[in-house]
């Protein structure tokens, strides 16, 4: 039977009085919750640092990847064309070019394929010829008297040479291109 007192109903619990065996409303987190809670954010943090290690490298795989695929682009279009294409390479990124009518002149080719390609935001570039390192800062006289770097010649060789990407203080990648033009990644580093 249920019965009514002068008391108020918030502390009615299913019709009775309050007395000893009576609950009474808990607020706030028990040490148990907020355990949990903290568990969990501790394990997206880490899955969050793992992911931008990992990313670091993945830019670097895919710079190196883009070369790479270029320089085999240039190459079977100097075996092709049966002239020797170039590969200038700056601070910045890289592009393709090809000479020009007079001799000692280089230029563009024109094609969308060969454009200048630029590094992504952060990654450096070193180039290495016969473990000698190449100065890649901006070179002196007009933009057609800059000679390439490396040379990609109409037999199918090229100019061996390593491209060294890096994220400072990140990672790091060498790529090494032999005479044939075939590219391996000699040394591949996370910090």
């Amino acid at each position: 039977m249920m019965w009514a007192t002068g008391i108020s109903s918030s502390f009615l619990v299913c019709g009775q009085a309050p007395g000893p065996l009576t609950t009474v409303r808990r607020r706030g987190f028990t040490l148990i919750e907020l355990l949990i809670v903290m568990l969990i954010i501790s394990v997206m943090i880490g899955a969050a640092t793992m992911t931008l290690k990992r990313d670091y490298r993945d830019l670097l795989v895919t710079e190196a990847n883009r070369l790479k695929a270029l320089v085999a682009l240039g190459r079977d279009e100097a075996l092709f064309q049966a002239r020797t294409v170039g590969l200038r390479f700056s601070d910045s990124g890289y592009e393709f070019v090809i000479r020009g009518e007079r001799p000692g002149v280089w230029r563009s080719p024109g094609d969308r394929q060969f454009r200048s390609r630029q590094l992504t935001k952060g990654v450096q570039l070193e180039l290495f010829r016969q473990q000698v390192a190449i100065d890649l800062g901006d070179d002196a006289g007009g933009e057609g008297n800059k000679s390439p770097h490396v040379f990609l010649l109409p037999g199918g060789e090229i100019t061996p040479f390593q491209a060294v990407f890096s994220y400072p203080a990140k990672a790091r990648l060498e790529l090494s291109f032999d005479a044939l033009g075939q590219a391996t990644v000699v040394s591949s580093e996370e910090f």
